[in-house]
């Protein structure tokens, strides 16, 4: 195992054991640079700054940041930090510099192997890795206010198209890589021409797009499949939906309806596209994602689906349209959750997704109960679980 060679810019990812940067989202290739606004920039200069004045390595600081914040993300610490939050990352990089509060055994512990274990916990998670494309993740985008919105804003076609053409593309480039852009700038050139691939439409979370999306996305296509993630963030009228620094959704309940919109409408689309088996696309999401994936349903054939993935979800509820399966006999869905989801542990969202699936068509509900896995909300940086998603939907490719 390598720790990372510039905290502030790169990565190692245990999981894929390759690099990712962090200011472009894990994005490989040469277009790791590509993507980086002002107001990223900015917030790596003040951080690294913030290192410089107090005299501390920005390596090993990086390391420990990303170990605390996947230590809050798995519920082991109360002390609220999550990625792209400047501010709240800049609050612990001075407390381990004045060895306070919960930072005081981390901060004796620089220059032990401790350190390699903190690198391998936060996986590809660095100091700003949840640094995205600008506007498409909670840290980096003004929302609009729920009282201003509208229920005729769920289905505007303006507003789902924006969606449609902010998706990311990725796509296995017939030379062992992936081409990667957005529907967009896509330039078809470049996609293996007479090939029809697999399609998964990949749903992104309730706090948008962040090194997780770019790793699962990257993760399908080298492994045959082309990927589609409709980014539900570039709406122009779009409200915050969830608090993920205290682990609270539900912010805004009319934002399943919007992001079923942004689902059907990319599952059509998608099967009009040369290079997309259409008669092989595949629905998946992450937590609010998950519950999309796992709600969607369309009177539409069009908006048929070969099977689901649901990562990060329970299928249990407060609110009944969020609740259960909507998958027709013919789709099969996998669900996968954490026993102890520190997202999901109230009464009403507590539970997992098996009363709610058909058990006569191959669909599964996977409960995982280990010390660490059994405690995470996402779990696909497990290759393992990785392994699980893949055979599961292999299974249902149909020639």
């Amino acid at each position: 195992m390598k720790p990372s060679m510039y905290s502030a810019v790169c990565a190692w990812s245990m999981p894929q054991k390759k690099w990712f940067l962090a200011i472009s989202c894990g994005r490989p290739g040469r277009h790791r640079f590509t993507h980086m606004k002002q107001r990223r920039a900015e917030k790596i200069a003040y951080l690294n700054h913030l290192c410089d004045g107090l005299g501390m390595d920005t390596i090993t600081t990086g390391n420990f940041c990303a170990f605390a914040i996947e230590a809050f993300r798995l519920g082991r610490t109360d002390h609220a930090i999550a990625y792209g939050d400047a501010e709240g990352i800049a609050e612990p990089i001075r407390m381990i510099a004045d060895r306070k509060g919960i930072k005081k055994i981390m901060a004796k512990t620089a220059g032990t192997d401790c350190i390699r274990f903190f690198i391998s916990l936060a996986l590809s998670s660095m100091l700003l890795a949840g640094i995205c494309a600008a506007g498409t993740n909670n840290y980096d985008r003004t929302f609009t206010p729920a009282y201003l919105m509208k229920t005729r804003d769920w289905s505007d076609p303006s507003e789902i198209k924006r969606t449609w053409e902010a998706a990311i593309v990725c796509v296995p480039d017939g030379d062992s890589g992936v081409y990667e852009t957005t529907m967009s700038e896509i330039e078809t050139g470049k996609i293996p021409a007479g090939k029809k691939f697999p399609t998964v439409i990949y749903l992104h979370g309730c706090a948008g797009v962040w090194i997780g999306t770019y790793e699962r996305i990257d993760f399908l296509a080298r492994s045959g499949f082309a990927v589609i993630a409709p980014v539900s963030f570039a709406r122009e009228n779009y409200p915050m939906s969830c608090d993920t620094r205290n682990h609270k959704g539900g912010l805004y309940r009319g934002t399943l309806t919007m992001r079923q919109y942004d689902a059907g409408h990319a599952i059509v689309s998608a099967k009009t596209l040369t290079w997309v088996d259409p008669d092989n696309v595949f629905l998946m999401g992450l937590s609010q994602g998950g519950i999309t994936a796992a709600t969607f349903h369309s009177d539409d054939p069009r908006a048929s689906v070969r099977a689901r993935v649901v990562e990060g979800w329970t299928c249990h509820a407060g609110w009944d349209e969020y609740e259960g399966i909507n998958a027709p006999a013919d789709e099969p869905v996998l669900t996968l959750v954490a026993e102890k989801d520190p997202w999901f542990q109230n009464p009403w969202s507590k539970g997992n997704c098996k009363c709610f699936l058909n058990q006569k068509n191959g669909s599964q509900s996977i409960v995982y109960t280990s010390e660490i896995l059994g405690r995470s909300h996402e779990l696909m940086h497990d290759p393992e679980v990785r392994d699980t998603v893949l055979h599961f939907m292999r299974a249902f490719i149909r020639n």
